[in-house]
């Protein structure tokens, strides 16, 4: 494996890892944890070519954004909970909030929420052509959680 391919596994392999870690899960990803990191990666790609561009990562991360902010304010905050179900939403966003917002406002900007995946993006696009090989991210995640879970 080149050089350059192998660095962009490493690092993107780590993409992923620090897009959804928080500090209650950091550290050890779950099976379930890479898993839907693999499935985020693997829909990620919208053209399916094996390649997963910035641009790519940047259209799923704003989809991904806009159905947490449910109430389409550009933020998301308390006020984005169903009633229904408003302590596991908190659950789920409290963890994210305290890792990326970084002005401590309580609002998570698109910004603080993808702003580590694609500062690991770009730090594993060695080569800065804006892609990386999607099968390698999924190589790199399936063996971190097989080292971790040994």
């Amino acid at each position: 494996m080149p050089y350059r391919t192998t660095r962009k596994y490493t690092a993107l392999g780590f993409i992923m890892l620090a897009m959804i870690s928080t500090p209650a899960n950091a550290g050890q990803p779950t099976a379930e944890m890479v898993a839907k990191q693999i499935e985020f990666l693997q829909t990620s790609d919208a053209n399916v070519d094996g390649i997963l561009t910035q641009a790519e990562l940047s259209t799923a991360l704003k989809a991904r954004f806009e159905r947490i902010d449910r109430n389409d304010d550009g933020v998301v905050n308390t006020s984005d909970a169903p009633k229904f179900a408003r302590a596991k939403f908190q659950s789920m966003i409290n963890p994210l909030m305290a890792e990326r917002d970084a002005n401590k406002d309580g609002n998570l900007t698109f910004q603080e929420f993808s702003g580590p995946a694609l500062d690991n993006f770009k730090t594993a696009d060695g080569d800065n052509d804006g892609q990386v090989e999607l099968q390698a991210l999924v190589n790199a995640l399936s063996a971190k959680a097989n080292t971790q879970g040994a």
